[in-house]
């Protein structure tokens, strides 16, 4: 794998003397991920691959592609390991596929041979929080009523109060 120089042969054995670099690079693996698994569908969830071959030939250019119809920017942190951030989808009605295969692309054109999972799920609209406050010194519990919550499709369900994050 790397950079050639490419040159266009005419007559028998003549060659240009302009060329410009090629690029060779093998073939891209997804081995582990997306992690997370999940996440809603208005996007912007960053998930983490991981993999073999993995290179950025030029910026912009290394993409994760969802059911080969949305493409994100991929961010290429080492030869293992991707990043890149879910679309918003389009919901046309209620009935459409909320599992989508991640491929990677490093070229826009050539896709990994393997995929993997991402499972998106409706936006989770926060309605209700009783109590509504509670003492600095925490336990206090609290009941938040949300729509969406029973969707098949979510994980890592966790609540936030400003910078604190508790599990379920």
């Amino acid at each position: 794998p790397g950079f050639v120089k490419l040159y266009v042969k005419y007559a028998d054995d003549r060659f240009s003397s302009d060329t410009i670099d090629f690029l060779y690079f093998h073939a891209t693996h997804i081995t582990e991920g997306p992690f997370p698994t999940c996440g809603p569908i208005k996007g912007g969830t960053q998930i983490m691959l991981k993999g073999d071959a993995f290179i950025e030939p030029a910026f912009g250019v290394a993409k994760c592609v969802f059911n080969g119809t949305y493409y994100t920017n991929a961010t290429v942190v080492n030869n293992n390991t991707l990043y890149c951030n879910t679309p918003e989808l389009i919901m046309e009605d209620e009935a459409e596929a909320m599992t989508y295969k991640v491929y990677v692309s490093l070229d826009g054109e050539n896709f990994s041979d393997d995929s993997v999972d991402f499972n998106f799920y409706d936006d989770i609209e926060i309605q209700d929080v009783i109590p509504w406050l509670g003492p600095m010194i925490g336990n206090t519990e609290v009941k938040v009523y949300a729509s969406h919550l029973d969707h098949p499709h979510i994980c890592d369900i966790s609540v936030r109060f400003g910078p604190i994050e508790l599990e379920q």
